[in-house]
């Protein structure tokens, strides 16, 4: 075993709102790692689910750049979690795709 937490991690867009997201899907490991961590920063997202406070929000980022930093919104997930664009403005395809991209090789290369 590689230690990914993530077995795949993909572009969609979502049935209901018509937007891309990226659908990511955790390895056996990768989820109860996952849903430790969730754990821990839930309760800061609920300071304020309307506007998360930073502490619960988790930078993506290459190079030091942050490609998006989705709040972690559930106590616990189900093997699997969705990162969409931010309230105000949407993933695009290109975006959706490249954050992907980022979890797939960011779970290689620096598990949680």
């Amino acid at each position: 075993m590689d230690g990914s937490v993530v077995k795949t991690a993909s572009a969609v867009i979502d049935g209901a709102t018509r937007q891309w997201e990226v659908d990511v899907m955790f390895t056996k490991a990768g989820s109860a790692t996952f849903n430790r961590y969730a754990a821990r920063h839930y309760a800061c997202y609920r300071k304020n689910v309307t506007n998360p406070p930073f502490c619960a929000l988790q930078a993506i980022d290459l190079n030091g750049v942050v490609e998006s930093a989705p709040a972690v919104e559930a106590r616990a997930y189900d093997g699997a979690a969705t990162i969409s664009g931010s309230l105000t403005r949407p993933f695009s395809k290109a975006e959706a795709t490249r954050a992907a991209s980022l979890v797939r090789t960011a779970s290689k290369a620096a598990p949680l």
